[in-house]
């Protein structure tokens, strides 16, 4: 298991959540999508837009990263359900949980769930 302690996302890391983003797209989909779209990804770009969603303060929504010795190298982002059939005050949806490809298989993705569980009642109940 990980050594890594999670902690809320901070403006700080979007940088870093900009590179987790791209690196592990372009280690799950590597032969599953045309290379040069995962070459073309660009960690700037993708760090501007969770600059944005971390400087919003969307109570609704909140980021948690994985951090270690090594800096950040997780996330996950989560909220209210966006479906429209569903009562976003019971039920609850993780909008993206990334690790960076040199962590896969520590622990750190179960980490980073089970820390978006934790904090919010509509997962913790299992409400559905």
């Amino acid at each position: 298991m990980t050594g890594a302690q999670v902690r809320p996302a901070g403006d700080g890391d979007a940088e870093q959540l900009g590179l987790i983003h791209v690196r592990s797209w372009q280690g799950a989909y590597q032969g599953l999508m045309p290379q040069d779209f995962l070459d073309q990804l660009d960690p700037a770009s993708r760090a501007q837009g969770w600059r944005s969603v971390l400087r919003a303060g969307d109570d609704q929504a909140s980021v948690l990263v994985a951090a270690g010795e090594a800096g950040v190298s997780g996330f996950v982002s989560f909220g209210p359900s966006r479906d429209p059939d569903a009562d976003p005050k019971r039920t609850g949806e993780v909008f993206a949980i990334y690790v960076l490809p040199g962590a896969w298989s520590t622990g750190q993705g179960r980490l980073l769930m089970a820390a978006a569980a934790s904090r919010s009642p509509r997962f913790a109940t299992g409400a559905r």
